[in-house]
This record gives C-alpha cells, sequence and structure tokens, in this order.
C-alpha cells in the first residue's frame, strides 16, 4: 500500500485498491474533501552489472544443468556461470545407463525414452 496525498487539500491517506500499470491512471476521490482526482503509477528501475569475462574471451564456463541427461532427446542442458548463456551437450552412453537404471522400477518409461540405440536388461 501506498501514501496518496490529494492535489487539493493536501491530505494523505493510504491507496488500498487494485495495482494500476505503469503510465496508467485511475480516478479517485479524497475521503476528507470529497473531491475526485488521477492517480498514476510510477516505477523505477534498477539495473545491475556483473563481471563476464566469458563474453570478452569466448571461454565460457558451462556447468550441467541437472545431474542426469534428459533421455528423449539423449542431451544435458547446460549453462555458463557467467554469462548464463545456455546449451546441450550430447549425454555420454554412461550417464543414460545410469538414468535407465533409475527407471528400471518403471517399465512404461523405457518405451517412450529407450528408443532404440540403448539396451536396457
Amino acid at each position: 500500500m501506498e501514501d496518496i496525498e490529494c492535489p487539493y487539500c493536501k491530505e494523505s491517506f493510504e491507496y488500498d485498491s487494485d495495482p494500476i500499470g505503469q503510465d496508467e491512471e485511475t480516478e479517485i476521490e479524497c475521503y476528507a474533501c470529497d473531491k475526485s482526482f488521477v492517480v498514476s503509477a510510477h516505477w523505477d528501475v534498477t539495473y545491475s552489472s556483473r563481471k563476464a569475462d566469458c563474453l570478452n574471451d569466448g571461454c565460457c564456463t558451462f556447468k550441467d544443468l541437472c545431474r542426469t541427461p534428459f533421455i528423449i532427446a539423449k542431451k544435458v542442458g547446460q549453462m555458463c556461470s557467467q554469462c548464463g548463456k545456455e546449451k546441450d551437450r550430447d549425454a555420454t552412453v554412461e550417464e543414460i545407463k545410469a538414468e535407465l537404471e533409475q527407471l528400471k522400477d518403471y517399465p512404461s518409461l523405457h518405451k517412450i525414452t529407450l528408443g532404440r540405440d540403448y539396451n536396457h536388461d
């Protein structure tokens, strides 16, 4: 909630109506002087910065986003810890087999995830 000052009588009161968007206006009435006036919303934008040396030298430091590969696509999502750039890398056979081992109790998923390239017994 925000305090609003009536432009006529200068009385301050809490504005507790639904929020209005940037560059939108709404009409309200002052409870003290009964005059109507317009209220506008304004936002302040704050920016921050951080170093991202990889943007200058081209050497991103990619880290896996999760422990296990996305088996259907046989890919592992990665993100650069400096600039936030995302990419996929091919999952290794070992990663895929480990994921399938974890899924062994769910036979219906094997038909979806196994495909033709890997066998799991």
